[in-house]
């Protein structure tokens, strides 16, 4: 467990550090008060367990452990404040602060293994819960085979980037993806190959959109794809690299070349007077069907079909 060792008095933080690395921790330690609290803020990769004297160069320990207590909605961090005095004054001014111990000079070597051995069964206990609230949200929000969002959570994607994009007075843009001929590929190759399938496409479409778009398995062998902040040209050209990715190469599975091929339908979506955001589903819905009527492998916008539809007319 990542522990972080912040005292001035570089002789004692050697001693300390000797002690603590031997009880099984991995020691860092640092001398300065804002060099600490950069490195009780690196996410992932920060200390989960804290030791800082409150006499540190350029922040105090106390002003520290504040500036910690007071993000939202950052990993839960163990926090030992270290004080001259044994004085109980000061451990409360501590506590108030954010500190889970206040322990006082000279330090107590039994005494501070207990309360580090607290700390790390909490710490523990908290890596234990976020790992079952992951999988619970996983569950909830992921498809279990592509990794990708789910129905539920690719919805949720629209309906959440519809409403700013329209705040923003920006385009969505939508998406439909339909795997062609995907029924012959599970009769010919087993439905491990058509999972087989399904797992590359995912795949090969993370690899072909912006960081800002979201694509999700809607159900089957379909996809949708929302596209923040683009229309026209520029969506079609996505929705055009989307296809020629899935369509690069036959997926390889059990030592078999599957071919495969997928049509698009996609629709912008401009604001709340284009209707209802399931209109703009509708819409590329429609647009994937006659791609699909037109000989599948191929992007049909619904404004063409606007445009067909106004010439024949």
């Amino acid at each position: 467990m990542r522990l972080l060792l912040a005292m001035k008095n570089r002789t004692i933080a050697n001693q300390l550090s000797t002690s603590i690395a031997n009880w099984g921790y991995q020691v860092s330690c640092v001398s300065d008060g804002f060099e600490a609290l950069i490195n009780l803020q690196k996410g992932s990769t920060a200390p989960v367990i804290a030791l800082i004297d409150n006499d540190l160069p350029s922040m105090e320990g106390g002003e520290i452990i504040r500036r910690l207590r007071q993000r939202v909605d950052a990993p839960y961090q163990f926090l030992i404040l270290i004080g001259e005095y044994e004085d109980e004054e000061e451990k409360l001014i501590s506590l108030d602060m954010g500190a889970d111990i206040f322990l006082a000079h000279p330090i107590d070597l039994v005494e501070l293994r207990v309360q580090l051995h607290v700390g790390r069964r909490i710490m523990e206990h908290q890596l234990r819960q976020r790992i079952l609230q992951e999988m619970l949200w996983n569950q909830a929000n992921r498809d279990a085979l592509t990794s990708l969002p789910n129905r539920r959570s690719i919805i949720k994607s629209l309906e959440r980037h519809s409403m700013s994009c329209a705040q923003r007075g920006q385009p969505l843009g939508v998406l439909m993806i339909d795997l062609d001929y995907f029924k012959q590929i599970n009769d010919q190759f087993g439905h491990d190959g058509g999972d087989a399938v399904l797992r590359e496409v995912a795949e090969r479409m993370k690899t072909s959109i912006r960081t800002t778009d979201v694509v999700g398995r809607f159900g089957g062998e379909e996809f949708m794809a929302v596209i923040p902040n683009c229309a026209g040209e520029e969506l079609l050209r996505i929705a055009e690299r989307i296809r020629a990715t899935i369509n690069s190469a036959p997926v390889s599975a059990d030592s078999q070349l599957i071919p495969v091929s997928s049509s698009i339908g996609v629709a912008v979506r401009w604001g709340p007077n284009d209707g209802e955001v399931q209109d703009t589903l509708q819409s590329a819905d429609r647009a994937l069907y006659v791609a699909k009527e037109m000989g599948r492998n191929r992007v049909v916008s619904s404004w063409s079909l606007h445009d067909r539809i106004q010439q024949a007319v």
